[in-house]
């Protein structure tokens, strides 16, 4: 399973923001206004979270990434079901 430490390690802040708005389906330019920032920003994250998701392409990178949150959220036990 991915730990909350693994995850906040694997992707920064302004990559995993990247991504969320790449699986929105919006452009490089788009998500620049967006997070007020340069496309050419924007594609040096992509580049990053690709490299640390270990993904070929833009839509493998947020499938993984998606996967690892998929399986952040699945570790988590449900509310007073266990002694903490």
């Amino acid at each position: 399973m991915v730990s909350r430490e693994l995850l906040r390690r694997r992707l920064r802040i302004g990559s995993a923001d990247v991504l969320r708005l790449l699986a929105d389906g919006l452009s490089n330019d788009e998500i620049g206004k967006k997070l007020f920032i340069s496309a050419e920003t924007v594609r040096t994250h992509v580049r990053k979270a690709m490299d640390k998701l270990d993904a070929d392409t833009r839509t493998q990178a947020v499938a993984r990434a998606l996967r690892d949150l998929w399986n952040l959220v699945a570790a988590q036990p449900e509310p007073g079901c266990c002694l903490a």
